[in-house]
């Protein structure tokens, strides 16, 4: 299927109607130690809940002890991006359960970029947490991927995300001061830029058929 066949396909007829609501949304990220092994596990977090004006008007940001061995690539590009990150909570329990508070608060629609492999299986075991209360109650659904809006832009979902963040001309370097990729927040604070200007390519095709 061709880009152009998806910039009219169900892909943009999704973000057309979600374009219209979207006044506020949430980005997060979950690094994990490896996601390969099945000792794995999320140790830190980032988060931001934003406007379509790019301003933050809430974030998150946790870590907690490592309990596995990092795999080859966590060790050699995450941990030095989160070396300086505070550790904030003192188990991967006390991190999620924070971590779902918060995004209870600020709510949906609630976007991922690795969301297949990293950040939904981080929501599901905030979900299994506490099954019977949460099973049912304040489920970001669904979880949007930042690579579908890319796709349904015209743009290729492997772009760099900073690079396509800094199309918004809404980049607040004061926020990410002393941050990189792989830093949490960072990412997903570059995720939510990346939508921004994803939805307004989306818009503009829209506009031109018009």
């Amino acid at each position: 299927m061709t880009t152009r066949t998806l910039r009219d396909s169900s892909y943009e007829r999704l973000s057309r109607r979600t374009q219209l609501k979207l006044d506020t949304f949430t980005v997060f990220d979950a690094e994990w130690t490896s996601i390969q092994h099945d000792d794995g596990h999320a140790f830190a977090v980032g988060a931001v809940h934003m406007n379509m004006q790019g301003d933050i008007l809430a974030h998150f940001q946790g870590r907690c002890p490592i309990e596995s061995r990092p795999s080859i690539f966590v060790a050699e590009h995450v941990m030095p991006a989160v070396r300086n990150m505070e550790k904030t909570h003192a188990s991967q329990h006390m991190l999620r359960n924070d971590f779902w508070m918060w995004l209870r608060e600020y709510g949906i629609p609630v976007f991922a970029d690795m969301g297949s492999f990293a950040d939904g299986p981080f929501l599901h075991l905030c979900i299994r947490d506490d099954l019977g209360a949460r099973a049912l109650r304040g489920i970001p659904f669904p979880l949007h991927e930042v690579a579908t809006l890319l796709i349904a832009a015209g743009t290729d979902m492997n772009i760099s995300r900073i690079a396509y963040a800094k199309k918004t001309g809404l980049l607040q370097a004061k926020f990410i001061r002393g941050m990189g990729e792989h830093h949490p927040l960072f990412d997903a604070y570059v995720s939510g830029l990346c939508v921004i200007q994803a939805i307004r390519e989306i818009s503009g095709h829209k506009d031109k058929k018009q």
